[in-house]
């Protein structure tokens, strides 16, 4: 039995020489020509309340190449075993999105907090000495997070060598995502998306 409950959420649609394009006026964070997450891949109701019609239809989904995560990172590796450099976090899509929503209108103690976070995804004792963000006033444009700073202890260094792991972000929360060995059923994790690392470190000689 159809329940008028199953409509819980409305947005609206333009027609632009002959192209629509949805648009979720209720997303302060969302650009326009895009709409947020949870909207995309889903089935909708166009009414059109001058013709009185109404069809069925499905809002767009982003390809993974427009939801991008990427970090990029130049260290230089002492030879007293510490990691100093810039570490750059760019988000773009939903992710800019999200960091956008978290970040647009928060006090500078809680971004400090939260560049913190970010940057012992990487390496847990890094110390930030600055940083700077950008496009968290703009939804047009990626969000970037540039980091610098130095962690004293990130090698074990010995007489002859320095041990030290590759200073990336840790995905294992994505891993756990699809870690069973085999499925019969559709998995969906959310939206489209891909990630990008791209890190050079310079080594003592």
């Amino acid at each position: 039995m159809p329940l008028p409950t199953a409509f819980n959420h409305e947005i609206a649609v333009v027609e632009i020489n002959g192209k629509r394009i949805f648009a979720d006026t209720t997303s302060e964070f969302t650009p326009f020509g895009r709409i947020p997450s949870g909207d995309q891949g889903r089935k909708v109701l166009i009414v059109n309340d001058e013709r009185g019609t109404g069809t069925i239809s499905q809002t767009p989904t982003c390809s993974p190449e427009e939801n991008v995560e990427l970090f990029a990172g130049n260290f230089t590796l002492t030879p007293s075993g510490k990691l100093e450099g810039e570490m750059r976090f760019e988000y773009r899509g939903i992710y800019a999105s999200f960091q956008r929503a978290r970040l647009g209108k928060s006090s500078e103690k809680k971004q400090r907090s939260f560049v913190k976070n970010l940057v012992s995804q990487v390496s847990p004792g890094f110390s930030v000495v600055n940083y700077e963000l950008k496009g968290i006033d703009d939804n047009y444009l990626p969000v970037v997070v540039k980091v610098f700073g130095e962690d004293a202890n990130y090698s074990l260094t010995t007489k002859n060598f320095i041990l030290a792991r590759l200073p990336v972000p840790a995905f294992e929360r994505l891993s756990l995502l699809v870690s069973e060995p085999s499925r019969h059923y559709d998995y969906v994790v959310g939206y489209r998306m891909s990630k990008e690392v791209k890190v050079k470190v310079k080594i003592p000689e």
